[in-house]
Formats: structure tokens, C-alpha cells, sequence
């Protein structure tokens, strides 16, 4: 018993350090730094163009002249950015706080002529060039294009991998810089319209550039994607990550939060190491029955992400080890930092870790399991585990089959499904309530109608409600069952006894602390009899010499009808005096209180006792499995000496 509180103990400690240094970890001006970028680049407010509306190539070069550049490159910050910076060149102002870390890159991706594409037979005696879509191992191009004298030419790894919506792009590419002033950046805009640097063979083009707070000291790693389809369409795309100098360096800038937060995620650190300890023993011992416990392979998924995310973590920290971030700028403010790989490093790291939280919280229902109602919903999912197993095969052949339906019947008019894998995003999110089926109607009314009114009936009125009568059917043999199981619960039933008894020891403590009258009785009895007109208790030894000299008291004053001869008894003269004139000692609710005082603390005593004795039975029980374990283990390996032996003698 002690040693199963100390576990959970321990581990609460274990979730309550690791959910502080998650929330610590997680800077409070981050969103609102990220929220400003967005609405500066992306939802830009009173200009001609918003990134929403750019659909074209046309639209693409618009929205820079007319809404990026003006944005971005304001020449009346310009004066203002050389504040005091010891004589060196400042940064550019974006705004009152932000500044421009280096210059904007842009960065091209291309396809290579006649490469993931076919002409028909009907354009064979046509001299024309088809251009496929961007495939990194297959289509991309590295070959230098443009004017001659000035050729654009490849670069590789001066970006991040992206994952875009038409396909995944790497991380070279054909790069440009813009100028630092307003008007001779759109001029390099134009220069790069009229020498071609967007064609037909182009595919994405990124703008990346970082952007770096002074009163936060964080950075903004910005990147605008636009990916051009190879049917001329344009998807804009703007992300922006919050990069923390504390991800960067171990401590960050040394200040009380980042040394605090850096010592918590090092307990950690020692936390996970000891559980990966403690599951490798068990693992060891148990072997395949170790395995089919849940629990098991929970703790695992947890610890293999834990580390997981350390490990992101240093991969950061080795690869930003030689990075003087703000130095180049200030000495060259045409130069470019690439902090993108290490920005969405530390957002995989955060992810990692809000998987992490859910699995962590999840696992305190295997130390709070014992409780009543929560022991009834434990019971009720794991009744209901192979019955629904199989509920999710049948699910997911039916889902299967309408994500099949809706990429086929509508994929040629909705980008949303236009492949299997947006399909089933998009038909997840009705089960949210988030997907609009009108636009289904204006295609193909009677297809459209059918396809949805089965998937409403099959999904939802049928499939939904299998699974909700699984879990009930599960509920009900729980608690209505014929047999009680008692199976794997013992020890929880143990030890929801010892922590009711230790409730109830700790809470008549706490009620006999804070008892006035109990407190008061028994350091002041005298002022006790007198506020609650009780007789004071007095020591025995005393109490016979107290009666004698009362009696005789009385003897002395009693005539000869056995009144007193000054002065009529008193009540409380009767109350201890019977007929024959001798005491009869205290009254009876003094006798009754004394009585029920010393019941209480009999009763006391024998809860303590067995709880000295049940914790007892529970360690000798302890002792007794680590010894039959010990004994199993001195028998496999008996057994392996004896096969051994036999070989040999067989041999």
C-alpha cells in the first residue's frame, strides 16, 4: 500500500511538473505577435488586393505592387530605423517595435518541359510544350533559365521542405533579393515580371523573411506561398512561427523564466528516464503478458513521444549552436538568415507535446481507477473493446466506400475532393457539423441528393447509433451484470479501502482539532462545568477523598429528621445524595460523557491498529510476490541449465 501511494504520488508530481513547463514553455505575446504578422500580410485592411482574392499569376504580381511591398517597405520608416545601434547599420522598420531581420527572399520552384505530362495524338504534328505538375524526384528543374547575360540560377537548400496543397516542394530553388528601399524594390518586381522569372514551367514562388520584435526579443518566421497549378490557378498560402531565443539556446537569455523553465524541463527529463527504467524491468519480467495490459503500451506511446520531442529539441539546439542571429544583418542588411527549419522544428516539438499532455492526463485514470464511478467507466470501455473493434472495421469499410463515392462523383468540380485524402477530411468534418453540402446541389442535384441522404442514414443514423448501443450494452453488464468482477480488481479494492480509511482517520483529526468544546474540556475543565454547567472532571485518586469529606460535611449538619438544621438541600445536594444520606458519585451525564469518551478512543485505537495491520498484510504481500518471482526466475533458469546438460550429454 505505501509503495502503490508513493507511485501515485510520484506520478502526480510527474504530471503537474510536466503541465507547468508546458504552459511556462508556451510565451504569452507569442499569438499576439503571430496574430499581428497575419493581419499586416495576409488580411490586409484598405489596399487594393487581399491574399484571398489573388487566383491568378496577373493577380500574384498585383497584389505585390499593391499591397506587399507598400506593406512591407514603408520609406517613411525608413528615417526611423537608425536609432542608436552602436554605429552600425540598423534594421529596417516594419512598424513602432517590429523590424525586418535581413532582407525578403524569394524563392522559385520549376518543372521541367514534357516531364509528368502527355500530349494527345491530335497535337503530334503541333510544336507544343506541356509542363506537369511539381514532382521533386521526377519534374523538378535545376537548369538555369532567363536572359542570357543575367540567368536565373539554382540554389540548393536556402529554404525548408514545404508540404503545400498541390504538392510537396523542396528546399532549393531559383533565389532573388528584394532591395531594401520601396520604389527600387518594385522595380525588381517589374525586372523579374519582364525577364520571365514566372512562366509556364514555374509552379510555387516564396517569400520568406523573418521579423524580429525588440521588446519581446521573438521572432517571426514568416513564409507567402503562392502555388501555381499547372492549370494556370493560384493558391496563396501565408504561415507565420514564433521563434523564442529560449528554443534557440539552452536558457534562453538567462532571465528568472528561462532558467526556471530549463531546470523543470530537466527533472523532466530525469522523470522520463526513470520510467523508461522502470517499464524496461517490467518488460523484462512480464514479457508477453506485459504487453496485452493497455496501460503497458500506453506508457510506451507516451515515452517514446516524450523523447521524441527532447530529441527535436536538441537537434534545434546543435543546429542553432552556430548561428549569430542579427550580426550578419547588422553588418549587411542584404543578407538573409534561414530560421524556417528551425521555426517548424520547435512547432513539431510543441505538437509532440500536446500529444504527449493528452496521453499523460489520460493515464491518471489508471491511478484513480479504484474510485467507484470511475472504476464503472473503466470497466465499461474495456467490455466493450472487442465489440467495438470490430464496430470500427465495419465503419471504416462503409466510410471508405462514400470517401470513394464523393471523390468520383464531384472530384471534377471541387478541389476538396479532388483526392482521396481531402475526401475523407472533408466528410470527417461533417461529423462536426463543419461541411456545407449546397454547393453538392448546384452540380448534380439528383446524384447529390441520394449520396447524401444514404450517408446521413448510414453514418449517422445507423453507424453513430451501433456505437453508442456498444457502449451502453457495455454499461449495463457493468453495473447490472450477474456476476461481480472481481478479476485484475483486487488490489484496486484494497486499495480503495485503505484510502477510505485513511480519509476518515485524517478527517476525525481534523474534526477534533478544530472542536472548541472537545478542546476546551480538555485543557480547562473547570471553565468547561461552569459554561456548560457540567461537573469537572476530576483525577479518581482524588475523587474519594472529595466524596469522604462531603459526607461527613453533611453528617455533621443533619438533625435528627435528616434535614439540614441551618438550611433546607440543595438540588444539586439531592441529585448526589440518596435516601440513606450517602453519596451516590456523579450524575449520569457525566458518567455518560466519560463512558462515550473512552468508547471513542477505544474505537480510535482499533482503527489504527488495523490500519497498521492491513498495511503490514499488504508489504509482507509485497515481499511474498517479489519471492515468487525471484523463485520463477531461479526455475526458467534451472530449467535452461538442465536443457543445456541434456544437450550436452546428447551431444
Amino acid at each position: 500500500y505505501i509503495m502503490g501511494c508513493a507511485r501515485m504520488i510520484l506520478f502526480f508530481v510527474f504530471v503537474a511538473l510536466f503541465s507547468t513547463t508546458v504552459l511556462i514553455s508556451a510565451s504569452p505575446t507569442a499569438a499576439e505577435l503571430a496574430d499581428h504578422m497575419t493581419k499586416k500580410f495576409q488580411r490586409i485592411d484598405q489596399t487594393p488586393m487581399t491574399l484571398e482574392s489573388v487566383q491568378s499569376v496577373e493577380d500574384m504580381w498585383r497584389f505585390l505592387d499593391t499591397s506587399f511591398v507598400p506593406q512591407m517597405l514603408n520609406d517613411e520608416l525608413l528615417d526611423q530605423s537608425t536609432e542608436e545601434m552602436s554605429g552600425r547599420n540598423a534594421l529596417r522598420r516594419i512598424d513602432d517595435v517590429n523590424r525586418l531581420l535581413g532582407l525578403v527572399q524569394l524563392r522559385q520552384l520549376r518543372v521541367q518541359p514534357n516531364k509528368g505530362c502527355a500530349l494527345s495524338g491530335l497535337f503530334t504534328s503541333y510544336d507544343v510544350t506541356c509542363f506537369g505538375p511539381y514532382n521533386s524526384g521526377l519534374t523538378a528543374s535545376s537548369e538555369d533559365f532567363g536572359p542570357v547575360p543575367d540567368q536565373f540560377t539554382y540554389t540548393p537548400d536556402v529554404g525548408a521542405v514545404f508540404q503545400g496543397k498541390l504538392a510537396a516542394y523542396d528546399s532549393g530553388g531559383f533565389v532573388a533579393a528584394l532591395p531594401y528601399n520601396n520604389s527600387e524594390a518594385l522595380a525588381f518586381l517589374a525586372n523579374l515580371r519582364a525577364n520571365g522569372f514566372i512562366d509556364r514551367a514555374s509552379r510555387a514562388l516564396f517569400l520568406e523573411f523573418n521579423v524580429w520584435n525588440s521588446n519581446t526579443n521573438e521572432y517571426a518566421v514568416n513564409r507567402l506561398v503562392f502555388e501555381i497549378a499547372p492549370t494556370g490557378v493560384v493558391l496563396p498560402h501565408f504561415r507565420v512561427l514564433i521563434l523564442d531565443t529560449y528554443f534557440l539556446v539552452p536558457g534562453g537569455a538567462g532571465s528568472f523564466r528561462e532558467i526556471v523553465l530549463f531546470a523543470m524541463e530537466i527533472a523532466v527529463c530525469f522523470f522520463v528516464m526513470m520510467y523508461i527504467a522502470e517499464e524496461a524491468s517490467e518488460l523484462s519480467v512480464g514479457r508477453l503478458a506485459y504487453l496485452k495490459d493497455m496501460w503497458n503500451i500506453m506508457d510506451w506511446c507516451n515515452l517514446i513521444l516524450l523523447m521524441a520531442s527532447f530529441a527535436v529539441r536538441a537537434s534545434v539546439y546543435i543546429s542553432a549552436a552556430d548561428l549569430t542571429i542579427g550580426e550578419a544583418e547588422l553588418r549587411d542588411p542584404t543578407s538573409y538568415t534561414d530560421l524556417q527549419t528551425l521555426a517548424e522544428d520547435v512547432d513539431i516539438a510543441r505538437i509532440v507535446n500536446g500529444f504527449n499532455a493528452v496521453l499523460v492526463w489520460g493515464k491518471v485514470i489508471k491511478y484513480v481507477g479504484f474510485m467507484p464511478y470511475i472504476r464503472v467507466l473503466v470497466l465499461t470501455v474495456e467490455g466493450s473493446f472487442r465489440v467495438l473493434f470490430s464496430f470500427l472495421a465495419m465503419f471504416a469499410v462503409g466510410f471508405v466506400g462514400f470517401v470513394l463515392a464523393y471523390q468520383i462523383g464531384f472530384g471534377g468540380h471541387f478541389w476538396g475532393f479532388s483526392s482521396f485524402g481531402r475526401s475523407s477530411i472533408l466528410l470527417a468534418r461533417s461529423f462536426i457539423g463543419d461541411f456545407n453540402v449546397l454547393p453538392l446541389y448546384s452540380v448534380q442535384p439528383v446524384f447529390a441528393s441520394v449520396l447524401i441522404l444514404l450517408f446521413v442514414v448510414c453514418i449517422f443514423c445507423l453507424m453513430l447509433n451501433v456505437f453508442f448501443a456498444i457502449l451502453a450494452h457495455a454499461f449495463f453488464e457493468v453495473t447490472h451484470g450477474p456476476q461481480i468482477r472481481t478479476t485484475e480488481t483486487e488490489e484496486a479494492d484494497y486499495r480503495a479501502e485503505m484510502m477510505v480509511e485513511s480519509f476518515n482517520a485524517t478527517k476525525n483529526f481534523i474534526l477534533k482539532s478544530i472542536d472548541f468544546r472537545e478542546q476546551l474540556r480538555k485543557n480547562l475543565p473547570m471553565v468547561y462545568a461552569r459554561i456548560y454547567k457540567a461537573e469537572p472532571r476530576v483525577p479518581i485518586t482524588n475523587y474519594t477523598a472529595k466524596r469522604d469529606s462531603t459526607v461527613k460535611k453533611r453528617r455533621l449538619t443533619v438533625g435528627p429528621s435528616g434535614r439540614s438544621a441551618s438550611k433546607p438541600r440543595s438540588e444539586a445536594e439531592t441529585a448526589v445524595t440518596d435516601v440513606s444520606g450517602t453519596s451516590a458519585g456523579p450524575s449520569m451525564t457525566a458518567v455518560r460523557n466519560r463512558v462515550e469518551h473512552m468508547a471513542g478512543g477505544l474505537l480510535s485505537k482499533l482503527q489504527i491498529i488495523g490500519f497498521e495491520v492491513t498495511s503490514e498484510m499488504r508489504e509482507s504481500y509485497d515481499v511474498m510476490e517479489g519471492l515468487q518471482m525471484a523463485v520463477n526466475v531461479l526455475n526458467q533458469r534451472m530449467d535452461n541449465i538442465i536443457d543445456e546438460q541434456q544437450d550436452i550429454i546428447d551431444a
